[in-house]
């Protein structure tokens, strides 16, 4: 796993409660930076407790006393999928103690500060978030998160989509994305593009998994920087349908693994701020029903995301009425006049042809594209299958070698072998018309 590894002998760095978020610019006040401070002094005073693991490094000053500054703004609502961004932070969570961790080798035990475990110093961390249901998925284009940074010049974080386990824990990386080169002090809500065209499934749990990345020339050993969490379930308003994000974060506190892979422990109570933003690929669209002789030419615009296939359904029935086919009924049987009539296709080409239908009638038609998430929307049209303007009547005629006599001399001689203007020869129908000059 990406993340799970440090380098030799750097130092980690224990978190601390958050500092700020974007609706709260005058939240440092000199009143709140004398209790850091007083908070600080209190904690420096137990021995060992900013030691919660072997070899754990702490600078909790530079942690404390944080300076806040501008922040990203809001996307377009449009562009949203899922936030809770706008949830009230929990400013007093990093002070809090750990249910179960204690200070190693203290007696009586000393609880472990929240401060000292979920810091990009102390853990690789995760958030999930679900998708909703829309057939085709859904287009990622990034995500933002809130961090707390000491310093400009720390080690940045990294970010990445991992699928979920059926267990809800982070399972493998399916993509990286990119961060900007430098991440400035103080707090701020921090942009992570995703690669053009990464697509989401729906009703599908991923999570967002972020670290400290390796260290590069001119950072410090450490990131010093923590993520913003909140004790609130809800998510803002303005996302999609159906998207949630997961109560509880994940961390992998360094070092703890079980059959060689990270333990993923859930048991903080909070979840990080994210915001989840992207679109939803098109649906079918511009549907054009040219009519012909007898039958229906269709064609339509593909929608963005994976097709697998379409839908194609016709009737002739009324959408009113005591024998009324509604827009939204099930296609059944081969009687167009009483029900929609499924047309047998494969592929994924964006035209169809129905034939063998009636001149002069009224049809409605309907197509939908279709992948292993489920069905899309229905676009419609109506067409009259006829002939071609001017056109009485039209055949193709394939002559036959001469195997008998057939013909009339005269009109009432015609009228008894010709019926209706029609005859048959080698099982096709053929239809006479009189032309206007001839």
């Amino acid at each position: 796993m990406r993340g799970v590894q440090r380098e030799a002998g750097a130092p980690r760095l224990a978190p601390t409660s958050s500092t700020g978020s974007r609706s709260r610019a005058e939240a440092r006040s000199a009143g709140g930076a004398c209790f850091r401070r007083r908070l600080l002094a209190l904690l420096l005073a137990v021995p060992g407790f900013f030691t919660a693991a072997p070899g754990l490094v702490v600078a909790p000053t530079a942690l404390l006393l944080g300076t806040l500054s501008l922040v990203a703004p809001t996307p377009a609502a449009a562009d949203v999928l899922v936030s809770n961004l706008g949830q009230t932070p929990d400013n007093d969570f990093g002070t809090s103690p750990h249910p179960t961790r204690r200070v190693p080798g203290q007696s009586p035990p000393v609880p472990v500060a929240w401060v000292s475990v979920i810091s990009l110093d102390s853990a690789n961390l995760a958030q999930q978030f679900t998708t909703g249901s829309n057939y085709q998925g859904y287009i990622l284009n990034s995500v933002e998160l809130e961090f707390s940074r000491i310093y400009a010049n720390g080690r940045i974080a990294v970010v990445e989509l991992w699928s979920s386990t059926n267990s809800n824990s982070p399972n493998a990386k399916l993509h990286t994305l990119t961060g900007p080169a430098t991440q400035p002090a103080g707090t701020n809500v921090l942009t992570f593009t995703a690669s053009a065209n990464t697509m989401l499934s729906a009703n599908t749990s991923y999570f967002v998994v972020f670290y400290r990345g390796n260290r590069q020339a001119g950072e410090r050993a450490t990131a010093n920087a923590e993520a913003i969490v909140t004790a609130s379930d809800n998510e803002d308003s303005g996302g999609l349908a159906g998207w949630s994000i997961a109560n509880t974060l994940r961390y992998n506190y360094f070092g703890e693994t079980q059959n060689g892979n990270p333990i993923w422990h859930n048991d903080a109570n909070r979840a990080f701020q994210i915001r989840v933003n992207g679109s939803v690929p098109g649906a079918t669209t511009g549907l054009t029903v040219t009519p012909g002789s007898g039958k229906l030419d269709l064609s339509w615009t593909a929608p963005s995301g994976t097709v697998t296939g379409y839908d194609v359904h016709y009737t002739s029935a009324s959408k009113t009425g005591s024998s009324a086919v509604t827009d939204d009924a099930a296609a059944t049987g081969s009687d167009a006049s009483a029900a929609w009539v499924a047309v047998t296709r494969s592929g994924t080409t964006a035209t169809q042809t129905i034939s063998s239908l009636s001149n002069g009638t009224t049809y409605r038609v309907r197509v939908r594209a279709k992948n292993s998430n489920g069905n899309g929307a229905w676009v419609f049209g109506t067409a009259i299958p006829a002939l071609p303007a001017g056109t009485v009547w039209q055949e193709t005629m394939t002559p036959e070698a001469f195997t008998g006599g057939f013909g009339c001399k005269n009109k009432n001689e015609c009228d008894e072998q010709i019926s209706n203007n029609s005859f048959t020869v080698g099982g096709a129908s053929y239809h006479f018309v009189e032309l206007a000059g001839r």
